[in-house]
């Protein structure tokens, strides 16, 4: 079901990292407003790329996606990339029942590590101004890449962040950056 949306999700991540990418470096970061899906995020470079996606999973129906992926490898960043992605769901609802959406976090969660035969190293529920999330942090050791993805079901749709980094920067100050940078424009669907 959802480890389609997953594998599609990773596979374009991960194919846009080994990607040459410009150094166009910024002092600043550069704030991406995406009013058509109500939000705006932050990346050190202007390198990014973005992508839609439309495809059918199984017990959700369509899905959606809008992603923005930036590579940093040939960059000053101390991260290998970045990853935000926007999925709507028309045809599913998250508000049926008061498990579902912990349900579907954690599923989304368990495929992400299925999908890459990767291993988990911290998973918790946090919240994004009152609205559920996940944080996922975890390790895939046939790339060496550490994973630290962050997803939140506001309004219906699903926020999912992620930064991919290497074993010397685990904990960075770009990684704090990136995932405060997520602001909703506003808290209307």
């Amino acid at each position: 079901m959802k480890s389609k949306i997953i594998i599609i999700f990773f596979s374009i991540l991960l194919l846009s990292c080994s990607n040459t990418t410009n150094n166009n470096s910024n002092i600043e970061w550069v704030t991406l407003k995406i009013k058509e899906k109500n939000c705006e995020i932050s990346f050190p470079f202007d390198t990014y790329k973005i992508h839609n996606e439309e495809y059918y999973v199984e017990n959700v129906g369509k899905v959606f996606s809008y992603e923005v992926d930036l590579n940093s490898q040939k960059t000053n960043d101390m991260n290998l990339g970045y990853e935000f992605t926007v999925f709507e769901y028309p045809e599913f609802n998250f508000y049926k029942s008061p498990e579902i959406i912990d349900e579907f976090l954690s599923g989304t969660a368990e495929n992400i590590l299925i999908a890459f035969n990767a291993s988990r190293i911290i998973e918790k529920k946090i919240d994004f101004n009152g609205f559920p999330g996940k944080e996922l942090y975890y390790y895939m050791a046939s790339r060496e890449i550490y994973f630290t993805t962050r997803m939140y079901i506001i309004n219906g749709k699903q926020y999912s962040m992620t930064v991919l980094t290497d074993k010397n920067n685990l904990v960075n100050k770009s990684i704090t950056n990136y995932f405060n940078s997520f602001k909703i424009l506003n808290n209307e669907p």
